[in-house]
C-alpha cells in the first residue's frame, strides 16, 4: 500500500537524487548529490530541518513533492508563501492519483505552518495536476539564456574541440560584441564602494517599506 507522508530532507537525500535522475532521464547530464544539497539543503530560505512531502510503496520512495519557503510583503503585511519544485513520481506509479494526493497532503501541511499563498513553475507534465486542484495560472514565464561559453558547448555537443573552438569564435563576435562607450560617457559616472549604508541610499532603501 503507498503511504503519502512527511519525511526529514536529510535523511533521504540519496533516494530523492536518485527519483529526480529517473523521472528526468531525458536530460543528458544528472543532477549530483553536492547541487542538490545547495539546492535544497543549503538554501538560505529554507529551516533547517526542512521537510519533504513523499509517497512511499513498501520503504521505497516513488513520488516526492518538494517546497521553498519565502516571505512575501503584500499591503504593509508579511506573508508566508511556498514555491512547489521539484514535483516528480516515479514512472511505474504515475496515473494512480498519486501527484494530486501529494499537493493535498503538501498543502494541508504548509498551511498549518502559516503558508498564505502557493505558487510554482510547472512543467507540461505536471502543469495539468495543479490546474486539476484549482491552481490557476497567471502568466507564461519567459525563459532567456546566454550562452558564456559557447566554445565548450559546441565542443561538447560535436565532439570536435578544434570545430567547436572556431565555431565559438565566430559565435563571440556575432553575440558577445561589446558595446562601446564614448569617452564622454565614461566620464559621466563614477563608481565607489562603501563599507557602510550611505545616507543618500537611505530614502531609495525605504521604498522597500512602503
Amino acid at each position: 500500500m503507498i503511504e503519502i507522508k512527511l519525511v526529514n530532507h536529510k535523511e533521504i537525500i540519496e533516494e530523492l537524487v536518485d527519483l529526480f535522475n529517473i523521472v528526468l532521464r531525458h536530460n543528458q547530464q544528472k543532477i549530483s548529490l553536492d547541487f542538490w544539497k545547495w539546492r535544497h539543503l543549503e538554501n538560505p530560505l529554507n529551516p533547517p530541518e526542512t521537510k519533504v512531502i513523499v509517497a512511499v510503496d513498501q520503504e521505497r520512495i516513488v513520488g516526492a513533492n518538494l517546497f521553498i519557503l519565502e516571505e512575501l510583503r503584500f499591503k504593509e503585511k508579511n506573508m508566508l508563501i511556498a514555491q512547489s519544485c521539484d514535483t516528480m513520481v516515479d514512472p511505474g506509479y504515475r496515473r494512480k492519483g498519486l501527484f494530486i494526493q501529494i499537493i493535498d497532503f503538501a498543502c494541508e501541511y504548509f498551511i498549518e505552518q502559516g503558508c498564505n499563498l502557493f505558487y510554482g513553475f510547472p512543467n507540461s507534465m505536471s502543469l495539468p495536476g495543479f490546474l486539476k486542484k484549482g491552481w490557476q495560472k497567471v502568466l507564461q514565464v519567459e525563459y532567456l539564456l546566454r550562452v558564456n561559453n559557447p566554445s565548450a558547448v559546441i565542443t561538447k555537443k560535436l565532439g570536435n574541440p578544434a570545430l567547436g573552438k572556431t565555431l565559438g569564435f565566430f559565435y563571440n563576435k556575432l553575440y558577445h560584441r561589446q558595446p562601446k562607450i564614448s569617452e564622454k560617457e565614461k566620464q559621466s559616472f563614477t563608481v565607489e564602494l562603501f563599507d557602510y549604508f550611505p545616507e543618500a541610499l537611505k530614502e531609495i532603501d525605504t521604498l522597500y517599506d512602503t
